[in-house]
């Protein structure tokens, strides 16, 4: 009996810290799309779109406004170099595996250009438009809840 509440209260803890890693990563996300909108002046209505389209990346400010994002949430350093790893600890648990996948394939592939505000548009593009049911419902997730702040 003993070993099953240990079992038990070991699977509750685990829990629990997963979930507050996940707020944790949800409030750097909410703060840094907040910062980079207001610097790069970037609409909700904007942002909104841009989880559903990768049209509004033609939008004045939109690319910086990624390359803000990706920066403030450590996915791309001050040289432009990505960290696939930190992209995925932005999503659920369920689509880590497939978003570092994805990711590191768009790093590669977005490496080559040397404008950082068009080296992460492209990242963000690809990662789109290589998962684009993961980063919908993690886009949509983000700016649904600056709504409600």
């Amino acid at each position: 009996m003993e070993l099953q509440l240990s079992v038990f209260v070991a699977a509750v803890a685990t829990l629990l810290a997963a979930a507050v890693q996940q707020v944790h990563a949800d409030m750097a996300a909410i703060q840094a799309v907040t910062k980079c909108a207001e610097d790069n002046k970037i609409k909700m209505e904007t942002l909104m779109k841009g989880c559903e389209q990768t049209e509004v990346e033609s939008e004045p400010g939109y690319k910086c406004f990624t390359k803000c994002v990706q920066q403030v949430m450590g996915v791309m350093d001050d040289s432009g170099k990505f960290n696939p790893e930190k992209s995925a600890a932005f999503v659920a648990e369920e689509d880590k595996a497939s978003t570092l996948d994805v990711t590191k394939a768009c790093a590669v592939e977005a490496n080559a250009i040397a404008d950082l505000c068009e080296r992460a548009s492209a990242a963000n593009v690809c990662m789109q438009k290589k998962n684009p049911e993961i980063y919908k419902k993690s886009c949509m997730a983000i700016t649904e809840k600056m709504m409600s702040t």
